[in-house]
């Protein structure tokens, strides 16, 4: 049985780094996370993609605990 905290989170939602969770008295949970692995290559090219900076894109997950969680993904 894993007990790690990070590690839980990495099993949970896979190869991710959790930034931080904003808690707020009835709001929905917003787990916020970030792609640990390094950005892939082009598929037509095979150069390197490049990225015009961070936007957070939020995505609906199932509820937890009985509360509503939102995934905000911080994509490079």
């Amino acid at each position: 049985m894993e007990v790690d905290p990070t590690r839980v989170c990495e099993v949970l939602l896979g190869d991710v780094e959790v930034l931080g969770v904003e808690d707020d008295a009835g709001a929905p949970l917003r787990v916020h996370i970030r792609r640990q692995a390094p950005r892939p290559d082009c598929d037509g090219c095979g150069g390197p993609l490049w990225s015009d900076g961070e936007r957070q894109v939020e995505l609906v997950d199932l509820p937890t605990l009985g509360r509503a969680v939102r995934l905000v993904w911080h994509m490079l």
